[in-house]
């Protein structure tokens, strides 16, 4: 269960590098918590920025990598770090940014850390993905389930084309995706959840979880950002100059019995001992998932005889748990804040 965030930006309204920083800092402290197979976060095109983490712990600041290497040079080459990262492009104020925390549903590796890139595009997703349509070699070649969706959006066009395409996916999907210009794309199907917060200049703040939402805000010192899901099966396309999103909607097909799988097993221990969990399952003693058994006698049902049986997690039910456990835990640090973003 990966997590995403983001946020718009355009020539009306940038954002410092410093804020910029503060709000990635603010993500990957919520992100962190859950997420360890990888940590990244990119803007438009080539010469945008983009840094990559095998290991969440390594992230220290937007400058952390960049300082590294530029003070190393070849140097850099004796850290052990320097081959669990990858850092391109420099920050610019009037690009949009994504966010991503990674549990893996395939190899961990530098490589399989979001955000991707693909003929100028770059695309992050949560979630877990296939593709049912005609068998290409660039879909033959994903190391990684979610370049199945940037092969979607990087190779048609237009976006009708897009569209079209995605409706070969199979699983589910929230994901944020860059044009080579600086467009922002944002979708999530009815699965998948995604929260947005709005700012009294207008500028959108995405997350997996509305706390992601408002520790961004809340970084930036903006009064009033509330989080709300977006509904199931939008379409959202922000243009590189501001104003207000166009509208829309997207379709692909349902999820296989191991895609759905996926969303149970993610939550470990945690999920199995948890009061939602049980009141769930009733007095089935059942256990979501597949592969693992608990000891004590219960019964391991596979995804889909548990969504027969309409006691499948998903991942509402999940984020929901993770945040009240949140809630709980939750420290209030003070960070520095920018008014009015």
């Amino acid at each position: 269960m990966c997590k995403l965030a983001g946020w718009t930006s355009s020539k009306e309204h940038p954002l410092t590098k410093a804020a910029a920083d503060a709000a990635i800092v603010a993500a990957h402290k919520i992100i962190g918590q859950t997420e360890r197979d990888g940590f990244g976060y990119a803007q438009a095109g080539a010469s945008g920025l983009r840094a990559k983490f095998v290991d969440p712990k390594e992230h220290r600041g937007i400058d952390c990598l960049s300082n590294l290497y530029k003070r190393a040079g070849k140097g850099a080459g004796a850290f052990a770090t320097a081959y669990r990262t990858s850092i391109e492009g420099a920050y610019k104020p009037d690009k949009s940014m994504m966010i991503h925390g990674r549990t893996a549903t395939c190899g961990i590796s530098l490589e399989n850390v979001h955000p991707f890139r693909r003929n100028g595009w770059t695309l992050a997703h949560n979630g877990v993905c296939g593709y049912a349509g005609a068998d290409t070699k660039a879909h033959a070649k994903v190391t990684c389930d979610s370049q199945h969706l940037l092969i979607c959006m990087a190779d048609n066009t237009p976006t009708i084309k897009r569209k079209e395409d995605l409706e070969n996916i199979t699983g589910y999907a929230a994901f944020l995706a860059l044009n080579p210009q600086g467009k922002l794309f944002v979708a999530v199907d009815d699965t998948a959840t995604l929260f947005a917060g709005i700012t009294s200049k207008g500028r959108w703040i995405f997350g997996t979880k509305p706390t992601i939402v408002e520790a961004i805000a809340d970084a930036w010192n903006c009064k009033g950002v509330d989080a709300y899901p977006i509904d199931a099966w939008t379409w959202l396309e922000f243009e590189t100059a501001g104003g207000d999103p166009e509208l829309g909607e997207w379709k692909h097909r349902k999820a296989n019995e191991r895609q759905l799988g996926f969303a149970s097993q993610s939550l470990g221990a945690a999920w199995d001992t948890s009061k939602i969990r049980k009141h769930r399952a009733g007095h089935t003693h059942v256990n979501y998932g597949s592969g693992y058994d608990t000891g004590y006698g219960s019964k391991v049902l596979s995804a889909m005889e548990a969504e027969e049986q309409k006691e499948l997690i998903t991942e509402s039910d999940a984020l929901r748990y993770v945040d009240e456990r949140a809630l709980s835990d939750a420290e209030n640090d003070g960070v520095p804040a920018w008014e009015g973003l």
